[in-house]
Formats: C-alpha cells, structure tokens, sequence
C-alpha cells in the first residue's frame, strides 16, 4: 500500500470508492433513503464533482493497492478554501438527476447548517475519508489520516471534521480530536470535532 495524491485522471475511481464507503452512512441513509446499491448510484456523481471543485484548492491524498487500485481517498481543504465554489449548471444537474430533488434538498439544508458551525478562525477542514467496502477495518482509513496530520502539524493550525457515527467519533478521538458541537439532521446525530494547533496543545 502507498500513499500519493489524486489527480483528474483518478477521479472515477476515487469516486466510486467514496460512494462506496458513504453509501451506508447515518446520514446518508436518513437523507436518501433507498438500497445500498440506489444510494451508491446516487452519491457517485456528487462526490465525483465535489473532487473536480476541489482540485487545486484542496489536499486530495489517495491509498493504493500494489496493482494501483484506490482503496481510500482523503480530501482535506486548506485554510481559506472553504467553502468550494458552487457547481456549474451541468453539474448540478447531473447530481440532480442522480438524487432526485427530495434528497438534494436535504442534502443542502445539512451543508448549509453544517457550513454555519464551522470554527470562526482560518482551519484545515477533513471533508471527506472514505475507505472502500473491502479493506476497511484494516488501517487504511488511519494511514491517510496521519499523513494529512503531519501536513497540518507542518504548517500549523487547527483541523476540524465532522462524523455521524460514535465509532468515527473514537477514531478521530483517539488523533486528538475533540467533539465541540453535537448537531442532528433528520434524526440523526453529527458530531462536529476540533483538533487543537500543536501550539495550543498541553506541553507544546
């Protein structure tokens, strides 16, 4: 397994392994509803445009296998780069097509409240980690991590995230983060989570 960054030319497959490994979210259940296989077909065209917005204004790390499939992708936006520009008409058409308008309505009133909770000062912002169905539980998903860290730990700041489920919120727990904001959409908890800047760490 290696780590490197994702570019254009890999944004089908990162893709697929995002829609993947959110499809059977919390959120992404009580948002869409549906089978695993009708939400997967429908984040796919979602996150593969949230990728596109973000080239060149984000971290887009990817974990591959030895035969250079994508297993895990990270995106990690910089300070001052959040929130991504809109997407174009065609772009936002095609998500519309793919979720219907019930779940992009919804899926727009929890970014939106989202959005609004983010920390007031600059910060690093996890927006998406994702590992695919078949390697998780495997390390993947803490090797990305570290790797986007020791970036943020490089150039200094605090990193902020969001997960919907308590598992998530030990994984990112036991990396430093700590839960600032517990919110709720549609019946379902979000825990908003902060990463103090090295300088703000005890004994730094």
């Amino acid at each position: 397994m290696r780590i490197c960054s994702l570019k254009p030319s890999g944004f089908f497959q990162a893709g697929g392994v995002l829609a993947r490994s959110f499809r059977d979210s919390p959120l992404t259940i009580a948002v869409m509803g549906g089978s695993p296989e009708q939400r997967e077909a429908a984040i796919f065209p979602s996150v593969e445009v949230s990728l596109s917005l973000a080239f060149n204004r984000t971290t887009l790390l990817q974990v591959k296998q030895d035969d250079g499939c994508p297993k895990g992708i990270l995106m990690g936006i910089e300070p001052g780069h959040f929130p991504l520009p809109p997407p174009g008409l065609l772009q936002y058409w095609r998500v519309i097509r793919s979720q219907g308008w019930r779940a992009t309505k919804r899926w727009s009133q929890v970014f939106h409240t989202l959005e609004g909770s983010h920390p007031f000062l600059p910060h690093w912002y996890l927006a998406m980690l994702g590992v695919d169905l078949d390697t998780q539980q495997r390390g993947l998903g803490g090797f990305l991590l570290a790797s986007w860290l020791d970036l943020v730990d490089q150039e200094g700041g605090e990193a902020y995230l969001e997960t919907d489920t308590e598992e998530g919120v030990e994984f990112y727990r036991r990396r430093g983060f700590q839960v600032i904001r517990e919110l709720n959409f549609f019946d379902t908890a979000v825990w908003c989570m902060l990463r103090p800047s090295t300088a703000q760490r005890p004994g730094s």
